[in-house]
């Protein structure tokens, strides 16, 4: 609703907004193709892969040394546990769970 509001206001003009579902049977049936709202611009779908491991290394080098190759197995490339492995070292329960759900 609030996405919705903002879009109707104009104020979402130039801003690409992304949503993905939380809903276990739209994820078990793969994308929902949310019809009529994907907006006027000419690319509308999106493939999200994993961070590559050299982009991996450039960006986490400092944080974790020599342990970039042990951080990027462990994190499977999850932009999100990649992020959590460079500031702080580990993977918390939650992105365990994100990955997992």
């Amino acid at each position: 609703m609030a996405l919705k509001r903002l879009a109707d206001q104009g104020k979402l003009k130039n801003i690409l907004i992304i949503t993905t579902s939380s809903k276990a049977t739209d994820l078990r049936r793969g994308a929902e193709k949310l019809p009529g709202r994907k907006g006027r611009l000419p690319r509308t779908n999106y493939l999200f892969t994993p961070v590559s491991y050299k982009e991996f290394h450039r960006v986490c080098q400092d944080a974790l040394g020599k342990k970039t190759l042990y951080g990027y197995m462990i994190s499977g490339g999850s932009p999100i546990a990649c992020a959590e492995i460079a500031s702080k070292g580990i993977i918390p329960e939650y992105v365990i769970e994100l990955t997992r759900d």
